[in-house]
């Protein structure tokens, strides 16, 4: 609710308040306007202050995940249990009924992850591709991990996953 509409409906009218109204400045034919929101100043600097506070606190956050992302991915795959997801991915493999459980499985912790994103206040499209390409990285990762001969962590090869697809769409 903007601040005048907040005025109106509690009785008191513009007039009657202390914000001062102030000059927005010339327009393109040059006329002054006044402000439109009747608000002064200070409520504009409060407002500056406390939106770059919420977006800086925002990308502190998605960079913390990002770094922290590919030490998750290794506390939960560690080196150790390669030989073991090869034989897990096998016997996936021989069997559609399992390949297409594991889809739905990777399927759902997309929408899961754009869910969480909605509700952090990212914008629907934003969330619904952030939340894909997650998945879409991993799984390629995953792939690249349990390839015969391969021995960098899941963590390089996430990394590694990532710079290729930045690399792809920075070219697009």
């Amino acid at each position: 609710m903007s601040l005048r509409k907040s005025l109106q409906s509690s009785g008191t009218s513009k007039s009657d308040t202390s914000v001062p109204a102030i000059e927005l400045g010339p327009t393109l034919s040059g006329q002054t306007r006044p402000d439109p929101a009747g608000v002064g100043t200070k409520t504009r600097r409060r407002v500056v202050a406390a939106s770059f506070i919420g977006n800086f606190v925002e990308w502190f956050d998605y960079a913390v995940y990002g770094y922290l992302a590919t030490t998750i991915a290794t506390a939960f795959f560690p080196d150790e249990r390669r030989a073991w997801s090869r034989a897990r991915q096998a016997v996936i493999d021989a069997d559609p009924s399992l390949q297409e459980r594991e889809l739905l499985k990777l399927s759902s912790l997309a929408v899961a992850m754009t869910r969480a994103l909605r509700l952090r206040g990212i914008e629907d499209t934003a969330a619904a591709l952030t939340a894909e390409t997650g998945v879409a990285v991993f799984r390629v990762a995953i792939g690249a991990w349990i390839a015969e001969g391969e021995e960098r962590s899941l963590a390089e090869l996430q990394r590694a996953v990532l710079a290729e697809l930045r690399s792809l769409v920075s070219t697009a």
